[in-house]
């Protein structure tokens, strides 16, 4: 059978319609998934940020009440720890950052912040 010259330069309609979204889709793919990792992960996030903010006014709070810091240290966990298999570390500074309450052997934060 002898070839039509004119449908040897014609590209079928579905290699079209595979280069036209081929290339978009291969870009666009991992964007979105980068994308919708981003948002689960703050979504994810959040809540334990909250409580841990909850916790923290709670323990500025008691201090600002003038509990000892030896008063804190169970009341702290129980605030901190939401169960008993868990493994909570803690540590509270006061303003010139002396240890208040918690473990010594924790890092401050690398940026230096320190809430007044």
């Amino acid at each position: 059978m002898i070839e039509d010259p004119a449908r040897r330069g014609q590209r079928s309609l579905f290699v079209e319609l595979l280069d036209w979204m081929l290339a978009p889709m291969l870009l666009i793919w991992p964007l979105g998934a980068a994308l919708t990792f981003w948002i689960a992960q703050g979504l994810a996030t959040q809540p334990y940020d909250a409580a841990l903010a909850e916790a923290a006014r709670r323990l500025a709070g008691q201090l600002a009440q003038g509990r000892s810091a030896a008063d804190l240290t169970a009341e702290a966990r129980s605030w901190l720890q939401a169960e008993d298999s868990e493994v909570i570390s803690f540590q509270v500074l006061g303003r010139r950052g002396e240890l208040l309450a918690g473990e010594s052997r924790l890092s401050v934060p690398s940026d230096g912040r320190r809430n007044p």
